[in-house]
């Protein structure tokens, strides 16, 4: 999960970054990784597009 977060760091859509990553199904992305990092793949990438 730490890689797929580094890859939306890079500009990588939570799409393609849960499918590089193993995952067939995006809300179970979605589902996985907001318990890790307190927001989903598209907010954190929205997060770090305004910083």
């Amino acid at each position: 999960m730490n890689r797929a977060k580094e890859a939306l760091e890079l500009g990588m859509t939570p799409a393609d970054a849960a499918f590089t990553f193993g995952f067939t199904d995006l809300s179970y992305f979605n589902r996985r990784f907001k318990p890790m990092f307190g927001l989903t793949p598209y907010q954190f990438r929205r997060h770090l597009q305004r910083t």
